[in-house]
């Protein structure tokens, strides 16, 4: 287990200037409570594993802070999923908006324009 430690202390260590402004930036959007979950998994799995060096009961400590960092990445991409389906499904119920070929551009949606790429449609389905 020592050398599971060392491995996923080196690979935190590693990632955390490009996962650190993954967090910082999630922190400011609409699901911060999923980097919240995040964040305290990429500190508790930094932390057990320096003490884990130490402390033989803390090394398993550092498999539940990577459980909770995937948990609160899984959970952010399905919310962003789920939230870009309906999106997909509004705009092509609203009859201001045109979908084309690179995506869709809405002359009054919610009091706006709007226009966005056909990506948030990946995987639905065409029919309303």
């Amino acid at each position: 287990m020592k050398i599971v430690n060392v491995i996923i202390l080196v690979l935190l260590l590693l990632s955390l200037p490009i996962f650190g402004i993954y967090i910082i930036f999630g922190l400011a959007g609409s699901t911060a409570e999923y980097f919240i979950i995040t964040a305290v998994g990429y500190v508790i799995a930094i932390v057990a594993s320096v003490l884990g060096f130490f402390w033989t009961s803390v090394r398993y400590a550092t498999l539940i802070g990577v459980f909770l960092i995937l948990l609160g990445v899984i959970l952010d991409h399905r919310f962003w999923k789920q939230h870009n389906r309906e999106l997909c499904l509004e705009l092509r119920a609203n009859p201001t908006c045109i979908e084309d070929d690179t995506g869709f551009s809405c002359s009054d949606l919610r009091g706006m324009n709007f226009s966005t790429s056909k990506r948030i449609c990946k995987g639905v389905s065409t029919q309303i």
